[in-house]
């Protein structure tokens, strides 16, 4: 018999979001960085809030497999 590991307590979304948005101005600032040559204004902010919305995505599935934990 395989052990499950315990479920992780629900989050609500209030807790999520307040969460993820602590981590935002990171995100927001790595990818300013890598999307520094792009020249056309709209295309960088573009691809910069399509960089939070998949880092967004990703957060959820993490903290699905409670890995919300943030490292010390």
């Amino acid at each position: 018999m395989v052990a499950t590991a315990s479920l992780p307590t629900r989050m609500s979304l209030a807790q999520l979001q307040s969460l993820f948005l602590s981590i935002v101005p990171r995100i927001e600032t790595h990818a300013r960085i890598y999307f520094r040559s792009t020249r056309c204004p709209h295309l960088k902010a573009d691809r910069i809030a399509e960089t939070i919305a998949l880092a967004f995505k990703w957060f959820r599935r993490l903290v699905k497999r409670g890995k919300d934990r943030p490292r010390s």
